[in-house]
């Protein structure tokens, strides 16, 4: 999130973490410059100094500070992109009469237990809206690496990259 009027904007730097047990914890909220990898670096730093034991994966939005900054703190983590925010840019395209029909199926798809469930439910997707948006199932096929990755596995950089 950016926040300020002045020329060099800030950027709220939040963490929050994922424990086994399904519970989500807030870890850190600081400010930082236009989310950079310095910025990045050491809300990290200061997390690691605090005793945090980095987990297996980092799910994060596609800015590239905070993954140039991972590819250095904690170099052997895993990265995927988040879903949600792929989806929204997706949702965004469809006009808005639309939208809560498409979302309901399309949310569906990353939270499919297999790779063959996925990729079902985009197939689905996609007979459903291709004719009529062409464009925004284009949009779709550019996220297949992120969002045809099942609940509970564990992508990796080379299979979760986007623009």
């Amino acid at each position: 999130m950016k926040a300020g009027l002045e020329k060099d904007k800030a950027a709220f730097l939040i963490i929050v973490g994922g424990l086994s047990s399904g519970k989500k914890v807030f870890l850190a909220c600081e400010g930082g410059y236009r989310e950079s990898k310095e910025s990045w670096s050491g809300v990290l730093r200061d997390l690691m100094a605090r005793g945090l034991t980095f987990g297996k994966m980092t799910i994060a939005n596609g800015h590239l500070g905070i993954w140039s900054a991972l590819s250095e703190i904690h170099p052997t983590g895993k990265e995927q992109r988040c879903c949600n925010h792929k989806i929204r840019n997706i949702l965004d395209c469809f006009p808005k009469r639309l939208r809560a029909e498409a979302s309901e199926q399309l949310r569906l798809v990353p939270y499919a237990e297999t790779l063959k469930e996925c990729t079902e439910l985009r197939d689905k997707f996609v007979s459903r809206y291709q004719k009529e948006y062409p464009k925004t199932i284009k949009k779709l096929g550019a996220y297949d690496d992120i969002l045809l990755v099942p609940e509970g596995s564990l992508g990796t950089s080379s299979d979760n990259e986007c623009s």
